[in-house]
């Protein structure tokens, strides 16, 4: 079989988005099937990581910068013809493997349907079976600004339109799997949740150096990651470690993390709170393996529990505790005490009481955490996860065949 994965990721240095879909191609070639990740352009978050490579093989995943460019355009004009040149040139790519025939299908990674419409079209018209992956429900964000109103309505497509259109969807978590179970049937929806590959390690040799009562939050700073509520909850754990100290990496806006500091300050945290900005993710790595307990507090919005946070899989592998919020598939995978500290989302009393669970315990807070790596191991271990993710499209195609 062959598959390509269309995604507009940053890649072979990446982010979430580009780990998940790195990880579906090198899942699915895990099984033997010819799957390739196609990136129409470089994402919108900008070329933080540096990427510099057009083509080639990035962890034994071949990729290629469709748009020839692999930092987007800052101007919107250029980035709009960016974004065209990228999908045109994956129209080509598609052209030219079906008449080679090296084509049996496409993925595209949570489209925004107006953007990926050429492709779409040239899908149906090649008659390319055609599947979506969903990771979140982008309709449900908070975020207002022009740029995201904009884009909420090829987006409100994916969700609504697409559906009809596409030979079968492979969405993150339960929630989606509930929605898109209200225009396809379940036979055309495939749960592939988040994905681990237990052969990479980030750490670095010094994993092992001491850095006192860390803990660490990495990801975005949207509304649905609740860092305000991590700030308030590390207010109450100083009052018994005052040695502790609270590290959170990833971009936010300048507007964000002034909010976030003066916050800090009111709170009377601000020495010993440190926001990184971007690390690469070697430095996360050995972050997350010096740190003594690691935060995945997501709110109980709506657009938090469509989704499924990619950093609990990372957190496990680097067998360090985790506090999480019970918010989406947690509770369908993980136990409280035994393999997360879970708290109440938006909750500060309870997530400083999940950290301190695992301050004043550090034995029993490691074996929480060995066993939150044998979960990840058993359900989101990328070969496994590839295995079910072939059988599904082998299976949707065959029933189109007939």
């Amino acid at each position: 079989m062959h598959v390509i994965l269309f995604a507009a990721v940053d890649f072979p240095e990446t982010d979430a988005p580009g780990e998940r879909a790195s990880l579906i191609v090198k899942g699915l070639r895990a099984v033997e099937v010819r799957a390739v990740l196609a990136i129409p352009h470089a994402s919108r978050t900008g070329n933080v990581a540096n990427n510099k490579r057009t083509v080639g093989k990035g962890r034994d995943v071949p990729f290629a910068y469709l748009s020839g460019h692999t930092l987007r355009p800052k101007n919107p004009f250029l980035a709009v013809l960016d974004s065209l040149r990228g999908m045109l040139a994956g129209c080509a790519l598609l052209l030219r493997r079906k008449l080679k025939g090296k084509v049996d299908a496409v993925i595209l990674y949570s489209p925004d349907t107006i953007e990926y419409l050429p492709i779409i079209l040239f899908s149906l018209l090649l008659r390319i079976p055609l599947f979506i992956e969903i990771c979140e429900m982008m309709t449900a964000s908070t975020d207002s600004n022009w740029k995201v109103s904009f884009r909420k309505i090829g987006y409100y497509l994916t969700e609504r339109l697409l559906p009809r259109l596409a030979h079968g969807y492979v969405v993150i978590s339960t929630k989606l799997q509930e929605h898109y179970w209200k225009m396809m049937s379940g036979e055309c929806i495939h749960l592939m949740p988040i994905l681990v590959d237990q052969g990479r390690n980030f750490a670095s040799a010094e994993s092992a150096k001491s850095l006192g009562k860390l803990i660490l939050y990495s990801g975005s700073f949207g509304e649905k990651d609740g860092v305000i509520y991590l700030l308030r909850a590390f207010a109450l754990v100083v009052r018994e470690r005052p040695d502790a100290e609270f590290v959170l990496t990833g971009n936010a806006t300048k507007l964000v993390r002034s909010a976030l500091e003066s916050m800090a300050r009111d709170l009377k945290i601000d020495k010993s709170i440190k926001f990184t900005g971007f690390v690469t993710r070697k430095e996360l790595g050995t972050l997350q393996h010096q740190a003594t307990v690691l935060l995945v507090c997501r709110t109980r919005s709506a657009y938090a529990s469509h989704g499924f946070p990619w950093k609990v899989g990372e957190y496990c592998m680097s067998s360090t505790p985790m506090v999480a919020t019970r918010v989406g598939d947690l509770e369908k995978y993980f136990e409280d005490n035994v393999s997360i500290y879970f708290a109440d989302p938006e909750d500060p009393p309870s997530i400083a009481a999940g950290i301190l669970k695992a301050l004043k315990d550090p034995q029993k807070a490691w074996a929480v955490a060995a066993k939150a790596k044998e979960v990840a191991a058993n359900h989101f271990d990328h070969e496994i996860q590839g295995q079910k993710l072939f059988d599904f499209l082998s299976g949707r195609i065959a029933g189109r065949k007939r």
